[in-house]
Formats: structure tokens, sequence, C-alpha cells
């Protein structure tokens, strides 16, 4: 394991000062604790390597989100267009239907229930 780079004092400040301005671009916590960890490391730097798993949680939560989105606009397209709106989206639309309909009726209900309350509370805290 290789030891860590030591920094001269300037350098070390200059490097601390552009971390401080871009933490908050790229995470979604408070910049507070990321950049006194920086500061208290004095001359030696280490980035933080939660803005990467932040990054990493934040794509993989917009890849879920435009998957949902693509499912629910193919069911749509379906409804409105039928059997002319193409092979893809009638196939997308079955299996969402055939998926849903397996479902026991509380199942769908509940979630739909536990996300309405979540978001509910979620902007009263704020």
């Amino acid at each position: 394991m290789s030891a860590p780079v030591t920094l001269s004092p300037s350098l070390s400040a200059a490097m601390s000062a552009l971390l401080q301005k871009l933490i908050p671009l790229l995470s979604s916590r408070p910049p507070s604790r990321n950049a006194a960890k920086v500061q208290r490391q004095g001359s030696r730097f280490r980035a933080p390597c939660t803005t990467m798993i932040d990054q990493i949680r934040r794509i993989g939560w917009l890849a879920a989100e435009a998957g949902l989105l693509v499912i629910v606009l193919c069911v749509l397209l379906n409804i409105l267009l039928g059997n002319e709106g193409g092979s893809f989206i009638s196939s997308v639309s079955q299996n969402a239907t055939k998926f849903l309909q397996a479902l026991p009726p509380g199942v769908t209900l509940g979630v739909s229930l536990i996300i309405v309350l979540y978001w509910f509370v979620r902007n009263r805290v704020r």
C-alpha cells in the first residue's frame, strides 16, 4: 500500500478551497461535513469517497425513474394508439398489464398509499 501524498501548504489550501466549491455541486449532503474533513487533514489530501457513492446512487435512481417513465409512456401510448402503436409499445403494455393483474389487489393499493404517505411526510418535514 502506498503512503499518502504530501502536498505543499499553498497547494493544499488551493485544493481545499476548490473542493469546498465543488463538493456542494456533486453531493446531495450539506458541504460542511466533507469540507471539514478536508480541512482537518492539513497538508495530506484525501478525496472523500462519499461524493462518488452519491453520484452512483443518483445515477441509479435516475435510470430507475427513466425506466418507469418508459413503461408508463408505453402503456399510455397503447391506450391511445391501440395496435397501430407498434410491436414494442404493445408488448411492453401487455407485460405491464400481466404483471399488475398477477398482483393481489391489496398490494397495488398498499404500495401506492405508502408512497403517497412518504411523499406527504417528506414535504411536511421540509
